[in-house]
């Protein structure tokens, strides 16, 4: 903020702070709107989606990436969700596991690999407007089960 910069407490320098990625203002606004509803409107806490549990693990080249791409984390942990959860994944010779998520009109696919701690590590995403027909049906569940192991 302006304020921050004009008006610095502290030691730390305000203005050599990293810049915020794409994906942390997105989760940065939903925070905020949240925030908002529960002390302004008194509204009940607002219940997290079942993806909002996964936990990314996010190179910071492929974060640059992402978002240069404008593809959110909070898309890929759908992706990775949809694709843990209904087994529709694709195994990769290098045992990384690729997973699609079209909400609207934009496909976006997410290569990833499941970590020992339960998170799961982003490799790359990408996404394209092309339809293409029978995709989804097309993937097939990984042969240890489905569960990415």
């Amino acid at each position: 903020h302006l304020l921050d910069i004009l008006f610095p407490q502290g030691e730390e320098d305000p203005a050599g702070r990293p810049a915020t990625g794409y994906s942390e203002q997105q989760e940065n606004r939903v925070g905020l709107v949240r925030a908002l509803r529960a002390s302004l409107w008194k509204e009940e806490d607002i219940v997290n989606e079942p993806h909002e549990s996964i936990r990314l693990v996010i190179p910071p080249d492929v974060e640059k990436t992402l978002a240069k791409r404008r593809i959110l984390a909070d898309t890929v942990r759908r992706a990775i969700w949809s694709a843990e959860r209904s087994g529709r994944k694709m195994k990769q010779i290098n045992g990384a596991l690729v997973a699609s998520l079209r909400p609207a009109s934009v496909t976006y696919w997410v290569e990833y690999a499941p970590r020992s701690d339960g998170s799961f590590e982003i490799r790359n995403g990408w996404s394209h407007r092309m339809f293409v027909a029978g995709a989804a049906e097309n993937l097939v569940p990984d042969a240890s089960g489905g569960d990415g192991a």
